[in-house]
């Protein structure tokens, strides 16, 4: 449980930090993976699936609109280039609006009804303070991160290329996305009616109940009002913070790459010494050099007694010629 609550909160400060729209959705399914073993960890292995579910439906959703995005502005991925999405592209500007909201776990969406399950079996169970503070943290910077992503793409001042225009015309993404964005709106309350163990009685006072909302709509509220404000700090501080979030606390150069390190030299060794040293010698290459080799002796041979036999036939001509001069 330690590990899941610690993955939100990772993936949620890293994701406000992030620049890179792919990332920032990559780092969101990090923290819903967080939710899904959270859940696991208070034992509730069917609310755990159903947020997966629930979770697939809006998240695809958001990877399709942001690759549209993408598209439209020519490969790129940075949400500072973006702007003034909305009123050129209405329709996956609203998509998104719908996918951030049901992953922010808006009610009546499809991520509130499993979202809204496990953080209230979260308060239902007996559980450490310091852990209940950690995952509401981490659901207030979902909705801080999810809002400035909306803000900076969708109404933001344009950095990119001058007289750019996007659009959303293109069938074979504005149809996927449609079903989709039914799926994000109604998914949840269907897979709830339809699987009776997608659903659990929790008692609980109206005031924790609404605790969920309120961490939500707070950071909405923060996420709008930091935006377009400059905070001054020293650079150095900044940039060590912004590196020490981007690569996850650290946890990328002390777990990933130290692992994968000596496979990864291995592999290259073994592929410079045997698959392009001695099996080359001694296989294809091997074989094309020595039958390249051996054509070329053959020919020499070849090309000196063929010279020999015609220096043989000239000199016996000359000799009976000699001879019959002679007699």
């Amino acid at each position: 449980m330690l590990f899941s609550v610690l993955t939100l909160l990772i993936a949620g400060i890293g994701a406000r930090l992030e620049q890179d729209i792919k990332k920032i959705i990559a780092l969101s399914t990090l923290r819903q993976l967080g939710v899904i073993i959270l859940a696991l960890g208070f034992k509730l292995p069917m609310l755990s699936l159903f947020h997966l579910y629930s979770h697939a439906l809006f998240k695809a959703l958001l990877f399709l609109c942001a690759g549209a995005i993408i598209h439209n502005n020519n490969n790129n991925q940075d949400i500072r280039m973006f702007g003034v999405i909305a009123p050129q592209m209405p329709l996956t500007a609203a998509c998104l609006n719908v996918a951030n909201l049901s992953l922010c776990g808006m009610p009546f969406l499809s991520g509130f009804y499993s979202k809204d399950l496990i953080l209230e079996s979260s308060l239902f169970e007996q559980s450490n303070m310091l852990i209940l503070l950690i995952i509401f943290l981490a659901t207030g910077l979902t909705a801080a991160y999810r809002m400035r992503m909306f803000i900076v793409v969708m109404w933001n001042q344009t950095n990119f290329v001058p007289y750019h225009q996007n659009f959303d015309e293109d069938r074979t993404l504005t149809f996927p996305m449609m079903l989709l964005t039914a799926g994000a709106v109604v998914g949840g309350l269907f897979l709830q009616s339809v699987i009776r163990e997608f659903s659990e009685v929790i008692v609980i006072s109206i005031i924790i109940k609404n605790m969920t909302i309120v961490v939500t709509v707070m950071g909405v509220l923060l996420s709008m009002s930091l935006w377009g404000k400059v905070v001054i700090i020293n650079n150095i501080k900044v940039s060590i913070f912004k590196y020490f979030n981007n690569l996850m606390w650290f946890l990328v150069p002390l777990s990933t790459q130290p692992v994968i390190k000596f496979p990864l030299y291995l592999g290259f060794s073994i592929y410079k010494s045997i698959d392009q040293g001695w099996l080359e010698i001694i296989g294809g290459q091997g074989a094309i050099i020595l039958s390249r080799k051996i054509t070329e002796i053959n020919q020499k041979v070849q090309s000196n007694l063929i010279s020999t036999i015609m220096l043989m036939i000239f000199t016996c001509i000359i000799v009976l010629i000699v001879i019959s001069v002679g007699g």
